[in-house]
């Protein structure tokens, strides 16, 4: 892979996890500067907007862990990416490939 290439998906992993960290970060300190317990347990997914609207601390949290969750994948699709500017088209399959099974895994695992 070239190094601008790399260079990509270095910035995305590094983009990923500061603002998951970020996220859980904020969060924390929500939650102690209101002098509740730490949440025991993440939103729903259907919840996050109501939830970030409220300042909710465990949504704050909940969101840092999907985004955490979800830059593996954004680094594939930033491979995808990278293999069709240099026309790598057997890389960019394989990569949407990946991307798909991802999605299904995630759509198998919500029911």
């Amino acid at each position: 892979m070239s190094d601008p290439a790399s260079a990509a998906v270095s910035r995305t992993l590094t983009a990923g996890t500061a603002v998951s960290l970020s996220l859980m970060a904020a969060g924390l300190v929500l939650s102690l500067a209101r002098g509740g317990p730490l949440p025991d347990a993440a939103t729903p997914l259907g919840g996050l907007a109501a939830g970030l609207q409220a300042g909710d601390p465990a949504t704050l949290m909940s969101l840092g862990l999907l985004v955490l969750l979800a830059t593996p994948a954004a680094r594939v699709a930033v491979l995808a990416w990278q293999f069709a500017r240099r026309r790598e088209w057997i890389f960019v399959a394989v990569s949407l490939t990946v991307l798909g099974v991802l999605a299904a895994g995630v759509l198998i695992g919500r029911e």
